[in-house]
């Protein structure tokens, strides 16, 4: 009896051991990435300046305004002249075809001057993350210590960092689609 309990202690140190290395992993891959100096490019981008523009009265999905509007001083050079010459939403897929409807969503964060509003929005990322994970483990029907497992797991994938270091809305938006899900 005193064996498994020694055990059991010792597996979980050392999974507890392995959650603090996948945190330490997520946060150098994902939201330190995020807001490193790629902040100044991002998925987050054309949304954020789409929404101040529908916010303002100004057509959100016009090339000219997204040059206008851009958040970041100075502009990419390509925004500039792929604007001027009519080919950025064919090179760079921006501005985004997202619905009218989103916008509404996003004025929260849209509100805010770009430099905070980034770091809200990568701050609202990492705690979708957290959701996604406690929504998973709810979904399964996950108990004991399998939920920390799993959580450990879902910080180690790498699209998981990618979406958070690109400030991609997936993340936020998988975490609503899930918690939904629970609910």
């Amino acid at each position: 009896m005193q064996l498994f309990q020694v055990r059991s202690r010792w597996r979980w140190l050392v999974l507890c051991s392995l959650t603090c290395m996948a945190v330490l992993e997520f946060s150098a891959r994902g939201p330190i990435r995020a807001l490193g100096p790629s902040r100044n490019f991002n998925d987050f981008l054309s949304p954020y300046v789409q929404t101040r523009a529908w916010l303002s009265g100004r057509d959100p999905y016009a090339p000219s305004t997204l040059s206008d509007m851009w958040p970041v001083v100075p502009a990419p050079s390509f925004v500039l002249s792929e604007s001027a010459d009519g080919t950025l939403a064919a090179k760079r897929g921006i501005p985004s075809p997202y619905m009218t409807a989103a916008f509404p969503l996003l004025l929260p964060i849209a509100e805010l001057p770009w430099r905070i509003a980034i770091r809200a929005w990568v701050l609202l990322s990492v705690v979708a993350v957290f959701v996604a994970a406690w929504a998973l483990n709810h979904l399964a029907g996950v108990r004991g210590r399998r939920p920390l497992a799993i959580f450990a797991s879902v910080l180690l994938l790498a699209p998981v960092h990618t979406a958070i270091a690109t400030a991609n809305i997936v993340t936020v938006v998988l975490a609503l689609a899930w918690l939904r899900r629970t609910f």
